[in-house]
């Protein structure tokens, strides 16, 4: 196993995680020991949340963290589960675990996990529905300034993903690609239907030179946007991104879509984890209903088209999970 590899990826208590990775590598393959660490490394955002390492979760947030990080597939969730488990006896043999040998881990159960609710935490039902999730975290979430400025920016670009943007496009959208009066966005070869909530926020930040940041002790600085072509502006401290052009990058729209879900847990105790390619799918999802409640049979043929950046088996996959969300929320 490329010690590289083990050292790139972030982890939540990193020395600790990379002395149980060194720890495998007499008793599994490069390859297992690679998928255990991606599983590691993902679970990180979700041990800051909660501030311990997971080995020394209570039954209820390791109950919560194997939902939120659930799928669709129980052979996956299976195998999942084994490698959390492995990595939790390492820490009660090492005497990393506060519980001793009785982690709150061995009481998760497979048969617990409802796929139904696993799709309810993971996508949305409606336009209507994502709107009330996005109101209820930035709506007021820091007071009216928060609300006024870069609450309608984080709305504007989740709800672009909603309604067919890929989080590597949202960037590139000119001014000139919005038609507010035909209530479209054309992007690429494409053209996108917008509704009157995307209208709202799209004209509300349309205008935008300055936006008020929370900084330390609760205040606010004004802080000043690249004059750009493009509708979402760019800060010109450019904090988090990395890139050095004018436009915001793909792994900035991720880390909000992951910073929205993280503040909807916060301030309503509510499980839920949209990461943008969720918010996507949702947005598919709702289109493909639409059709089919209009007496359209939906096969993969009707996915594809949104899905033409991937290969074809990832729209077979999105069929079948177009489905399971359609049972999950419509019965």
């Amino acid at each position: 196993m490329s010690e590289k590899n083990i050292y790139d990826r972030k982890y939540y208590n990193k020395e600790q995680k990379i002395d149980f990775l060194k720890s495998l590598e007499s008793q599994y393959q490069d390859t297992s020991i690679d998928r255990i660490s991606m599983l590691l490394s993902r679970l990180r955002d979700v041990e800051q949340e909660y501030g311990d390492d997971l080995c020394n979760f209570s039954l209820k947030y390791a109950k919560l963290t194997f939902v939120l990080k659930a799928t669709t597939s129980s052979k996956f969730n299976t195998k999942q589960l084994s490698f959390i488990m492995k990595y939790v006896e390492w820490c009660e043999a090492n005497g990393k675990c506060k519980f001793g040998n009785d982690s709150k881990w061995n009481m998760v159960d497979l048969n617990d996990i409802d796929l139904d609710y696993v799709y309810k935490i993971q996508t949305v039902k409606s336009p209507e529905h994502f709107q009330e999730l996005l109101e209820s975290v930035y709506q007021g979430l820091y007071g009216d300034v928060f609300q006024s400025e870069m609450g309608y920016i984080y709305k504007t670009v989740l709800y672009l993903l909603y309604l067919g943007v890929k989080d590597d496009e949202v960037g590139y959208i000119l001014k000139s690609d919005v038609d507010c009066f035909n209530k479209i966005i054309k992007i690429n070869d494409r053209v996108i239907p917008i509704d009157d909530y995307m209208i709202a926020c799209i004209q509300e930040i349309w205008d935008y030179t300055h936006v008020q940041k929370r900084v330390t002790n609760g205040k606010f600085n004004s802080t000043a946007l690249i004059d750009s072509p493009y509708l979402i502006k760019k800060t010109k401290s450019g904090r988090p991104i990395a890139n050095t052009t004018n436009r915001v990058d793909k792994e900035w729209v991720q880390w909000k879509c992951s910073e929205f879900s993280k503040r909807y847990r916060q301030s309503t105790g509510e499980a839920i984890v949209l990461p943008a390619k969720k918010i996507y799918d949702s947005g598919v999802f709702y289109k493909l209903l639409q059709r089919e409640q209009a007496g359209e049979k939906i096969t993969v043929d009707e996915v594809v088209p949104f899905y033409s950046h991937f290969h074809i088996s990832t729209s077979y996959s999105k069929l079948i999970d177009y489905k399971a969300w359609k049972q999950a929320y419509y019965g």
